[in-house]
């Protein structure tokens, strides 16, 4: 067998004959390996690259299961960086070309933004009754991303403390959240 063998179409391999059956033998062990990397809807498809991809001349080749699945690996990584490539392409032409809906803007609308805005001062003015340092430290927490610690750092407090308020804070934003559940159940 070699690939101007007339038998040789394009969806079907040349491969050795010890490949082809170290192949077909082995067959359902690729299926669960492309699986257990996440590939069950397309299983079938990269196993069928793997036999596309088996050379004619096999005999060179020791250890058919280990090259097959070296093959198999690799092919779950050209899919990966492919797959990503395609996301990068996408968001870079859907920057380029502007709102998914033409003649609709992505912004959000003004009754929108209005109402955002009238919630986030209700939150703050909440918060600010909690005091100054949970008002702080919910702020640098949530809005400015440090940690904790840093906080308590920065507000000259224990860790604890910075805990604690933050408890407090999260309860105050829980009870507006419920609050604001109860009044749309009502309406």
């Amino acid at each position: 067998m070699n690939n101007d063998d007339p038998e040789c179409l394009p969806t079907r391999s040349c491969a050795a004959p010890a490949l082809e059956a170290a192949f077909l033998s082995h067959r359902a062990e690729l299926i669960s390996f492309f699986h257990r990397r996440g590939h069950q809807l397309d299983a079938e498809d990269l196993l069928h690259e793997v036999w596309l991809r088996l050379p004619a001349d096999g005999a060179h080749i020791k250890a058919p299961l280990a090259y097959m699945y070296s093959i198999a690996n690799s092919l779950i990584i050209k899919r990966y960086h492919e797959s990503i490539q395609g996301r990068r392409r996408d968001r870079a032409w859907g920057e380029a070309t502007g709102p998914a809906t033409p003649d609709c803007s992505d912004q959000p609308d003004a009754d929108r933004v209005l109402q955002g805005k009238e919630e986030a001062s209700r939150v703050l003015a909440a918060l600010a009754k909690e005091g100054e340092r949970v008002f702080r430290a919910f702020h640098r927490h949530r809005v400015d991303g440090l940690t904790q610690r840093e906080i308590a750092e920065e507000l000259g407090v224990s860790l604890r403390t910075v805990e604690s308020d933050l408890a407090r804070a999260r309860l105050v934003v829980a009870a507006l959240r419920k609050s604001a559940d109860d009044l749309l159940l009502s309406i």
